[in-house]
C-alpha cells in the first residue's frame, strides 16, 4: 500500500497527523509529512491508520493505492 498527500489541497487542519501517528507528522507550515510512505500488506494496524486519515481528511489530500 502506497500513501500520498496532495500538498496543493492540504491545509495542514492535523488530522491525519493526529489520527495516524505512525504514518504523518505535522511540517513547519503544518500541513502534513508522510514519515511511512509505503506500508506493507501484513501490517493492518498501518494500514487501518492509513485508511481513517484517508477518509478524514476533509481536503481528501490523502490517497492510498493498493
Amino acid at each position: 500500500m502506497k500513501v500520498t498527500v496532495d500538498l496543493n489541497k492540504c491545509t495542514g487542519q492535523g488530522r491525519c497527523y493526529n489520527i495516524a501517528t505512525d504514518i504523518f507528522e505535522a511540517g513547519p507550515d503544518k500541513k502534513s509529512v508522510i514519515t511511512v510512505a509505503l506500508i506493507d500488506d501484513e501490517d493492518t494496524a498501518l494500514q487501518l491508520q492509513a485508511q481513517s486519515a484517508e477518509m478524514m481528511c476533509p481536503e481528501a489530500a490523502i490517497s492510498i493505492e493498493d
